[in-house]
């Protein structure tokens, strides 16, 4: 019986301690979970991507591309992102700035075990974007969103991470704080 006893607490803490991604401080009591910021912190992020990844960058060089992305979120809600991404490219290789804006409204994302909500109403994503081999290569950007809420709970002190990738399509490294949580987090 006691043997018993012992192990369901170690098993609950191993199962506890698997769920948390490494990288944010899980030692933080904040209003958010650790999981709820790792989420939200990923959705927002996916949301730049599919705009960058959007549009190709064009033959001319200088180039202005008008990003536009409007989505419904998968299971409810939508996402509205604009901005450009201005550079330059010469025989497929160059850089590119990008000033973007975004909002979500209510998107509900579903990810087989939790349903959770999200609303941004000033997410900015800005920084540099490498061409190579006429594509998008490795990306650099400042992510921030001072008025976020998840699961209708204030995400005290909003996105403030700094993301890098060695492509938009790839899987960056976020830096910085989210939710009130700080650390180095890989995201999806």
């Amino acid at each position: 019986m006691s043997r018993r006893l012992f192990s369901l607490p170690l098993l609950a803490v191993l199962l506890f301690a698997g769920c948390s991604k490494v990288g944010i401080d899980t030692t933080a009591v904040a209003a958010v979970s650790n999981d709820d910021t790792y989420a939200m912190l990923a959705f927002v992020w996916s949301g730049v991507q599919a705009t960058v990844n959007s549009k190709r960058e064009p033959l001319t060089s200088p180039f202005t591309l008008a990003l536009d992305y409007t989505a419904a979120c998968p299971d409810g809600g939508q996402r509205s992102y604009q901005g450009t991404l201005t550079g330059t490219d010469s025989s497929g290789t160059g850089s590119a700035t990008l000033a973007l804006t975004g909002t979500l409204t209510n998107c509900m994302a579903d990810d087989g075990t939790t349903v959770r909500t999200f609303t941004a109403t000033d997410i900015v994503a800005t920084g540099t974007i490498l061409i190579t081999g006429d594509a998008y290569a490795a990306t650099s950007l400042h992510l921030t969103a001072s008025s976020v809420t998840v699961n209708g709970t204030t995400c005290a002190g909003g996105i403030d991470e700094r993301i890098v990738a060695t492509s938009p399509s790839s899987q960056p490294t976020a830096t910085g704080t989210a939710c009130g949580r700080s650390g180095v987090v890989p995201l999806p």
